[in-house]
This record gives C-alpha cells, structure tokens and sequence, in this order.
C-alpha cells in the first residue's frame, strides 16, 4: 500500500514538475504500475510484484549513486557507478523481469490459482506487464544513447532530461 501511495504521487506530481523528454513513458510506466499493485493488491498476488519491485528497483539506487558522484565532482567513480547501473538494468529489466516474474506469473500463477484466467483481471495484468516491458526497452535504448556518447563520442556524463545549472 505504501508503494501504490508513492506511484500515485508520482503520477500526480509529475504535472507540477518540468516536463522532461521521457514524460510519456514515465507516465505510463506510473499509470501501469498503480494499475498492476492496485489488481495484485486485490487478486492476492503482492508477493509476485513485490518482488518484481525489489529486482526493477535495484538498478534506481546506482543511477541516483552516479547523479551523486557526478555533483559531487568524482568521475572515475560516476563513471563505474553508472556502467554498473546499466549492467544492473539490463540484467534485471530485460532478463529477471521478463523471464523470471512475468513468466511467473504468465505460467505458474494460473496452475496455482486455476480461477485466475477465468477473470478479465488476468489479462488486464498480463497487458499492463506487458506495457512495462515495453517501456523499459525505450529505456535501454535512452540508456545506451547515454552509453554510446560517454564511449564513443566523450562527451561527459548527464542526465539528458534534467536541467542544468547554467539555465537557472
């Protein structure tokens, strides 16, 4: 319940926040995970998401670590935060997510709960799962952007969605 209160936040604060270039998908990734705590709330299937929560929020503590140490002018350090971030995201966004907990829930949660595809409440999370997975490759691909100009291109790190200083 206090995870479904900070994603409703979020999606309602967005609005007074500065409009940044990945709106949509944070938007609908907020709009999907309310609907998926909200249904798993209800269909007694917490335990699935909430460990779906732990794995995707795992790689969000090494992005902030590499803001930080950005800010904080350490960039030998930023820099192995950050290639660890994108290791961390991929190996848990494209790998453990799909494979592990949407197959979980795809397949063993009907063996478990033999009512379970009887109900449109099935199909409705199997969409809104299916929605995040799709929002999280529009996310590698910014990543990798990111990515490819720190390795190949040498231009510093940034978040290509904040502001920065020299505008305010």
């Amino acid at each position: 319940m206090i995870t479904l209160s900070f994603y409703l936040s979020e999606l309602m604060g967005m609005y007074f926040d500065v409009k940044r270039k990945d709106f949509w998908p944070m938007f609908i990734h907020h709009v999907a995970t309310v609907v998926l705590l909200f249904f798993a709330w209800k269909c007694h299937l917490f335990r699935i998401f909430m460990v779906a929560l732990v794995l995707l929020d795992c790689s969000d503590v090494l992005l902030e670590l590499s803001k930080i140490m950005i800010y904080l002018g350490h960039d030998k350090t930023s820099f192995v935060t950050f290639f660890t971030f994108v290791l961390v995201w991929i190996v848990t966004r494209l790998g453990y997510f799909p494979f592990w907990v949407v197959r979980s829930y795809a397949q063993d949660a009907p063996r478990i709960l033999p009512f379970l595809r009887e109900y449109f409440v099935y199909y409705i999370i199997m969409t809104f799962v299916s929605i995040l997975v799709i929002v999280f490759c529009i996310w590698t691909i910014f990543i990798l952007k990111v990515v490819n100009n720190v390795l190949f291109i040498d231009k510093p790190f940034s978040d290509s969605r904040s502001d920065s200083d020299d505008e305010l």
